[in-house]
């Protein structure tokens, strides 16, 4: 563009926001001329979004007393690129008159393929200098004559055009009608990724509290209508010192994460963000750097930065790799996580960016802006927890004897061993063919109410309708004659555990309404191995999936369900907890206070946050899994919930310290269901 006009000038961030963010009425001109102003929808170095509402104002003129201008007619490009790669275009309500998108950013493949839309009012304006093959009805070779075709398409489309790729579409298109996905539901889906790890790199830091990363945005991923799935930054050293992105591009490669490292071809914002000067890239230039090159550091001073962007195939488990390979491999232990003091500075230059004085963001139509008012995004300074220290009841100790079926909750007070609580998921439902039945089989389970009787060492199943059947807890051991071995597997783990016999076996036939079901009770440590791994290691684990202890805080229940709509959900909260199936329910002030925190003590009994990330569906909040942490297997306390009293003048409660703060998993597992 630049070499085709007879003046150009670029606006700067500040300049553009300020002609054009407000309304400000027509400034059309009376000169007979020309005017392309070009911008892009979305930042493909940022991922800011910049307020469509400004080409109809651009349209009007409204950059004439910028530009010292009197110019009649203005035309708008859009580039819009990065931005149909996750977001929905409608060019019924924005209006450009040329518009630029890339088939590739939107499908991964075919690389170059993209497609120049030309309002059809806009035409006229575009004078073609040149000709190729398949552009013109006539051309002379001793005179410089040529007549060109009369469609906009056949006039710019100079020879064959590359309709092997263009066929290749098809397949991109019916890969997402196939996936029953939508543009709103891509960007929706994108953001929350973007967002989730702007948020931990945002507040990650060093041991000496220095940050780990510096982030180039110009809105705090508050709302998806001002900002795309893109992040961008630089890693830092404990000492300030910035890491070259080459490096982090080497190790992102070691962990099998693909992403983008220079000025991914925008110098502007390269520069802009980056804070170089003219002289800068200059010098840079003289030092031996290049466009494309890894030389990522001159005098300690960066020449690009890292970006992340994100996809409709990208999932919370590529976020997540990300993150750990940056705490692994840049990050001086032990990790604080804090919001940075400069926060609120940043966002007050956001909002006076990207909202207007009636505080309705400017960005599409009233339509469009409304919709992103509609929707509800978790707020930093709600999703970050400064404290180091919290408190809150145990209010529920819930066991699953057999795995899969219901809950039996504890009462009073229950025993812990070194695989979790007393008998939790102890016992096993395997069909004929010895393969464990989950609800993924046979969603009766979920009926099945087992309870353990310690004083008389009876595990009691009831059903709806039916007879209630007691086997005893010693049932099926090698001490019994009758008891046979068997094995099966859980997450791919061998089992080994004893059958407790035919009775019962008939029972859970007859009310599953599944032939050839059997109980398996797991083997105790001191009678066969009872859990060996994929990689052949013993386990000390029950029947559970990852850990010997599941926690849910009802504060981060309580949040989720506020935010479904009620017409839609009118269960309890009790239900709502139970679908998580939880060993231990707490009670803290805030949601996902869990979440950081390194472990919980009741009383004098410790437990330590595992971090799991294989759970096969994940979950924002609402559930860790932990395990115990405590020494000799035979010294094991029993874990009591506070009892409750007549007087209401004080609840006894049970003090659990916080005595870390570090990001985890949150997940609910299949498995478990």
């Amino acid at each position: 563009m630049r070499a085709y006009a007879k003046a150009m000038k670029c606006i700067t961030f500040d300049d553009a926001f300020n002609a054009l963010s407000c309304d400000t009425g027509s400034g059309e001109g009376k000169d007979d001329c020309n005017s392309l102003f070009v911008f892009p929808a979305q930042s493909n170095f940022s991922g800011v979004k910049y307020p469509v509402a400004w080409i109809e104002r651009v349209q009007r003129g409204a950059l004439n007393r910028l530009l010292e201008q009197d110019c009649r007619n203005w035309f708008v490009a859009l580039d819009a690129s990065s931005y149909v790669a996750t977001n929905e275009l409608d060019l019924s309500t924005i209006k450009p008159d040329f518009v630029t998108i890339s088939f590739y950013k939107i499908f991964g493949y075919p690389t170059g393929l993209g497609a120049l839309l030309v309002r059809n009012s806009s035409c006229h304006v575009l004078k073609k200098r040149y000709f190729g093959g398949g552009t013109v009805l006539m051309a002379q070779t001793l005179e410089n004559t040529a007549v060109l075709r009369d469609a906009v398409h056949e006039r710019f489309e100079d020879g064959t055009v590359p309709f092997l790729s263009i066929l290749a579409l098809k397949e991109g298109f019916n890969t997402i009608k196939r996936l029953n996905l939508t543009f709103d539901l891509i960007s929706k889906h994108t953001f929350s990724l973007a967002q989730y790890v702007y948020r931990n790199l945002l507040c990650l830091h060093h041991a000496n509290g220095r940050p780990v990363v510096v982030l180039y945005h110009d809105t705090p991923f508050e709302n998806l209508c001002d900002q795309g799935a893109i992040v961008n930054f630089n890693v830092l050293r404990d000492d300030g010192e910035h890491v070259g992105y080459a490096e982090v591009l080497h190790f992102a490669n070691l962990y099998g994460i693909h992403l983008r490292t220079g000025c991914f071809c925008n110098p502007g914002a390269c520069q802009y963000f980056l804070k170089l000067s003219p002289e800068d890239v200059k010098r840079h230039f003289n030092a031996g750097h290049v466009c494309g090159d890894q030389h990522d550091l001159v005098d300690g001073c960066p020449t690009g930065s890292v970006r992340i962007s994100f996809g409709y195939m990208s999932t919370k488990k590529d976020a997540d790799q990300l993150l750990e390979m940056i705490d692994n491999c840049f990050v001086s232990k032990p990790a604080i996580r804090r919001i940075p003091q400069r926060y609120s500075v940043w966002r007050e230059k956001y909002q006076n960016y990207f909202v207007i004085k009636n505080n309705q963001p400017i960005n599409t139509d009233a339509k469009k802006s409304q919709e992103c008012n509609n929707n509800s995004f978790l707020s930093v300074r709600d999703h970050f927890i400064n404290n180091r220290n919290s408190e809150g009841v145990l209010q529920q100790i819930v066991l699953y004897p057999i795995k899969s079926c219901g809950g039996f909750t504890v009462l009073d007070k229950w025993p812990i061993t070194s695989t979790g609580l007393k008998y939790d998921r102890q016992w096993m439902l395997i069909n004929s063919s010895g393969v464990c039945i989950t609800q993924k089989n046979n969603k009766l389970m979920c009926l099945i109410r087992p309870k353990i009787d310690l004083e008389t060492k009876m595990l009691i199943l009831s059903y709806a309708k039916h007879k209630r059947i007691c086997v005893p807890i010693s049932a099926g051991t090698k001490c019994e004659n009758l008891a046979s071995l068997c094995q099966s597997k859980v997450c791919g783990d061998k089992i080994q555990g004893w059958d407790c016999g035919d009775e019962v076996a008939d029972w859970l036939s007859e009310v599953l309404n599944c032939p050839g079901v059997r109980l398996l009770r797991q083997c105790s440590e001191d009678e066969y191995v009872s859990r060996i791994s994929k990689q052949n290691e013993l386990l000390h684990l029950s029947l559970a999936n990852k850990a010997q202890y599941l926690l849910i805080n009802v504060a981060s229940v309580e949040w989720l369900r506020e935010r479904i709509p009620g017409d839609e959900f009118e269960e309890t909260l009790e239900t709502t907890i139970q679908r998580f199936r939880p060993n231990l329910v707490v009670k803290f002030d805030n949601a996902y206070v869990e979440n950081y925190c390194e472990k919980f003590i009741f009383e004098d009994v410790s437990f330590e946050i595992v971090d799991v990330k294989a759970s096969q569906v994940s979950m924002y909040g609402t559930k860790v899994e932990i395990k115990l942490k405590k020494a000799e297997p035979g010294s094991w306390s029993r874990l009591e919930i506070p009892r409750t009293t007549t007087t209401a003048e004080e609840k006894p409660k049970a003090t659990t310290e916080v005595a870390d703060i570090t990001p985890q998993i949150d997940a609910v597992d299949l498995d478990d269901l």
